[in-house]
């Protein structure tokens, strides 16, 4: 669990449109993290929050629902 795969993360998120979608559409959060975790990403929310800075305001609240 590391920030640097909460990084690498949000730069597939912003690059890859198809799977943005697919972590957006999940029903649950507990979905979510099982997709992420599927993809190759292991962070925890601390992760992310700690990249909030950098996020724009949508992803940010797109990213909140994790």
């Amino acid at each position: 669990m590391s920030i640097e795969s909460a990084r690498a993360f949000v730069e597939k998120m912003r690059k890859d449109l198809e799977f943005k979608k697919q972590i957006l559409a999940a029903e649950s959060a507990a979905k979510r993290k099982e997709l992420i975790k599927s993809a190759g990403f292991d962070f925890e929310k601390m992760h992310l929050d700690s990249l909030a800075s950098e996020l724009t305001p949508e992803e940010r609240n797109a990213l909140m629902m994790l």
